[in-house]
């Protein structure tokens, strides 16, 4: 039997997304059957996609949990497993249950018994790697518990996983994937950080902060960042109220570190959005890539739809306009707190409810215009085109805007 291997596990840093990587070969290790403490809010019979599961499929997920958790050998597989129900099961539990920081995502399938692969760490890294996992978790849940409402905890822990991490690159990427878990180094590491990271940081401060959230996978177009175009993306949804709604940290990572804005600035474009804003598609699909070069398409279980924009970030914050006045009004107030605030550089992000302006260029003359008439010194950077390409509803902007000479 084939060597299964988890879709996405080693990320393309150089854009902020959980994409599938070059196959690798997983080599089977050897036993370790130490039991290791390491406990979440969430029990796996209360996740969602636990419980979109076929009954064999669940007890292959319980049974290679449990494994993992013991850091054990080998998970014994139930009959009744059908079509892609190992790589569906292997591909959600990697994800949705971060707390296994140890496992390393390939699964060797082999005499009916599954061998998962692990980190290279002893039991005592593992016991320091916890701890610290612990202590952080707790300085973050201490923040995140002075919000009253469940969107701007889930907008803190988004924050907060953006700003105390820096994305690897691709050569960073791919050496270092393999040695580091990618979970610990959100948290505890200085150590740039690989795509899978944010999601799985996300997910895990989500977990225990009570929140209920998943994590599933879909494509993306990358075309524009010299990459494939259909690149696989592992992605959070959140549960706020009855409803469910995107979160992609990665995403809004790339962002805020590749465009010339303030190094404080954090992207929100994707924090909290309905599915049209999101621009993934096929998704709770997923490439699943084997040892010996071959992969296959597999469908995940279904997730829920995300229809609303009321917790978007910009709706939340009130940073959501239908027309030009309202555009330029808030461009002035915010070009006017920045010359008082003294710094040097500073960022003005929204978002349009309906495109105010019919291109791209026209925008960029208004928002020059109303910065210059608060100060024709302020230099301003607007990222996107400057041409006629028409503006969307539900189109993010980011203008960063600096004293002359920086």
């Amino acid at each position: 039997m084939k060597n299964h291997r988890i879709a996405a596990l080693l990320a393309a840093a150089a854009v902020a997304v959980s994409m599938t990587a070059s196959p690798v070969h997983a080599k089977e290790t050897t036993s370790q059957t130490s039991q290791t403490s390491s406990v979440t809010t969430v029990k796996s019979t209360d996740r969602y996609v636990y419980n979109k599961l076929s009954s064999a499929e669940k007890t292959f997920y319980d049974r290679l949990k449990e494994c993992i958790q013991n850091r054990g050998k080998a998970a014994k597989v139930p009959e009744g497993m059908k079509g892609n129900s190992y790589e569906r099961v292997i591909s959600l539990l990697f994800y949705n249950e971060p707390q296994l920081f140890w496992f390393n995502g390939p699964v060797i399938l082999k005499n009916g018994a599954a061998y998962p692969v692990y980190y290279e760490l002893s039991d005592s890294d593992i016991a320091r790697m916890q701890k610290e996992i612990d202590a952080k978790t707790a300085e973050v849940l201490k923040n995140v518990k002075k919000y009253k409402n469940t969107v701007t905890r889930v907008q803190y822990i988004h924050d907060w996983v953006i700003t105390h991490n820096t994305m690897a690159d691709m050569n960073e990427a791919f050496i270092k994937y393999n040695k580091t878990s990618p979970l610990w180094s959100a948290l505890c590491s200085k150590d740039p950080l690989t795509a899978d990271g944010y999601t799985m940081a996300m997910q895990y401060l989500c977990d225990k902060a009570g929140i209920q959230c998943l994590t599933t996978e879909g494509y993306f177009d990358f075309t524009a960042w010299g990459m494939e175009k259909d690149s696989n993306v592992a992605f959070c949804k959140v549960k706020i109220g009855n409803a469910w709604y995107n979160s992609v940290p990665s995403m809004d990572e790339d962002i805020g570190t590749t465009l010339p804005f303030a190094p404080d600035y954090v992207s929100h474009a994707y924090s909290c959005v309905p599915d049209e804003w999101l621009g993934i598609y096929n998704v709770d699909y997923t490439t699943y890539h084997y040892d010996d070069g071959s992969s296959a398409y597999i469908k995940l279980v279904d997730t829920p739809a995300c229809k609303y924009k009321s917790m978007d970030y910009f709706v939340v914050n009130k940073k959501y306009f239908s027309t030009k006045e309202n555009v330029q009004k808030y461009i002035k107030n915010e070009t006017k707190k920045f010359i008082k605030s003294g710094k040097k550089q500073t960022n003005i992000q929204f978002r349009f409810s309906k495109p105010a302006f019919k291109t791209y260029g026209d925008f960029y003359n208004a928002a020059g215009k109303a910065i210059a008439d608060v100060d024709s010194d302020i230099v301003f950077d607007l990222y996107g085109s400057t041409d006629n390409t028409p503006i969307s509803a539900g189109q993010e902007v980011w203008i960063s805007i600096s004293q002359p000479g920086l």
